[in-house]
């Protein structure tokens, strides 16, 4: 268990490369302010849309980076209101 510093922080040598939960539940990440700051850039790894909507536990405000599983393109979406719609023009995102 890394340790805190005297401004209450994890030094830098204690940082996980990578944390990976050792139970089949999520990583959540609840900071007492309600922000969570990202300062860099954030990778999605691209899903099939099926795969996308094949998720059990769909929730409103998910994101994923989707494919249509046939080519190199793919585009960011976001869950709502039961389907999954691209950010660029709110259109639906066909399951399959």
């Amino acid at each position: 268990m890394a340790s805190l510093d005297s401004n209450t922080k994890i030094p830098s040598a204690q940082l996980p490369d990578e944390i990976n939960s050792s139970a089949s539940t999520n990583l959540t990440i609840d900071p007492a302010t309600g922000i969570v700051i990202i300062e860099d850039i954030i990778q999605l790894n691209p899903i099939t849309r099926s795969a996308a909507y094949a998720i059990s536990s769909l929730a409103d405000g998910m994101m994923a980076m989707l494919s249509d599983g046939d080519s190199t393109v793919t585009k960011p979406a976001y869950y709502a209101g039961g389907v999954w719609r691209y950010f660029d023009d709110n259109s639906e995102v066909p399951s399959s």
